[in-house]
């Protein structure tokens, strides 16, 4: 996933990917079918989790300058539209994992000894 942002993101070229993923060596043609591999990855798994914006485009494959195109400004408008009509059920789940973090850490704190209800 990591490869396809930096691709798609932030322009990377093959080297400088595997540069910032910390591999490749002294095979330059290897480094870059490395890469290439990688970004391929990334973006069929983007694309099949539905992130935008790859999961606009078939197989993940974005255009040369994807946040021009209409299909992702539409995409982002019907991701806001969604995310505000959803917001008290985002909420909800936000104080679930809210507790759920609290209790883990009670719990883990009266496992180490130490007093819970100052947490």
């Amino acid at each position: 996933m990591a490869a396809a942002w930096l691709a798609d993101g932030c322009g990377y070229g093959q080297l400088q990917i595997a540069e910032a993923l910390g591999f490749g060596g002294t095979n330059p043609r290897s480094t870059r079918r490395t890469a290439r591999n990688l970004v391929t990855a990334g973006r069929s798994f983007l694309n099949d989790a539905g992130v935008l914006p790859w999961t606009l485009w078939e197989g993940g494959t974005l255009p040369e300058v994807w946040w021009q195109e209409t299909r992702f400004n539409d995409g982002i408008y019907f991701w806001h539209i969604c995310v505000m009509l959803e917001r008290p059920s985002i909420e909800q789940l936000l104080r679930i994992a809210e507790e759920q973090t609290r209790y883990v850490r009670m719990r883990q704190a009266r496992e180490r000894g130490d007093d819970p209800t100052t947490m």
